[in-house]
C-alpha cells in the first residue's frame, strides 16, 4: 500500500502517465482513501492547466541579471 510521501515521491511520474500499471492502480487506491493527497494531487494537475494558458513573455533584463547574479553567488557558495 502507497503512503502519503509515496505519492509525493510518484507524482510527476502520476500526473505524466509515467507509473507502471500496478503502482497507478496503488496510488489511486490511495487517493481513493485520503482525501488530502487526492486534494493535493487535483492541486498539482490545476497548476498545470493553468500555468499552460500562461503567455510566454521575455524577462525584464533587470531581473535576468538579478537571477544570474543570484545564481552565481549561490554556486560560490557550494
Amino acid at each position: 500500500m502507497i503512503c502519503c510521501r509515496e505519492v509525493v515521491e510518484l507524482l510527476c511520474d502520476f500526473v505524466g502517465g509515467e507509473l507502471a500499471i500496478e503502482q497507478c492502480r496503488e496510488l489511486e487506491l490511495h487517493l481513493c482513501q485520503c482525501q488530502k493527497c487526492l486534494v493535493y494531487v487535483e492541486t498539482y494537475r490545476l497548476t498545470i492547466r493553468m500555468s499552460r494558458c500562461l503567455q510566454d513573455k521575455p524577462l525584464p533584463p533587470s531581473l535576468a541579471d538579478k537571477l544570474r547574479a543570484l545564481c552565481e553567488e549561490k554556486r560560490k557558495d557550494v
